[in-house]
């Protein structure tokens, strides 16, 4: 990889990867089985779930002039049980996250006290 492919944003979303494909796995597992007696893309109201709701039908309810279609992990239903996963690995990837800090801060801190010597034997 070239330095000059590297964005900050890749990197970030980069260190969940693992995990944002395992949350989208286990969602769409969840909703396999009312897709597949769908007869079209969605099914009709008759076959989804007590408690779901289409996320299309969310952001009508809601007034937002953006339809969604689907959210980030590509579904298109809403419902406890989503919300359910979704929470499970929002946790995770906010620990891997937060657990980068430490390294990242270290590292600069390390970089400065170098440069504060260089610049004292400088001066």
């Amino acid at each position: 990889m070239r330095f000059k492919d590297f964005s900050l944003k890749w990197w970030w979303y980069g260190l969940v990867d693992d995990f944002r494909l395992a949350c989208e796995n286990e969602l769409h597992a969840l909703e396999e089985p009312v897709r597949r007696n769908a007869q079209g893309l969605i099914p009709p109201n008759s076959d989804i779930p007590h408690g779901w709701i289409r996320l299309s039908e969310k952001s009508k309810l809601s007034g937002d002039k953006n339809l969604i279609i689907c959210d980030a992990y590509k579904c298109l239903f809403d419902s406890p049980q989503h919300k359910a996963i979704r929470s499970r690995y929002e946790g995770k990837i906010f620990q891997r996250r937060l657990s980068f800090f430490q390294p990242v801060i270290l590292t600069i801190s390390g970089l400065a006290g170098i440069v504060s010597i260089i610049l004292q034997f400088i001066k």
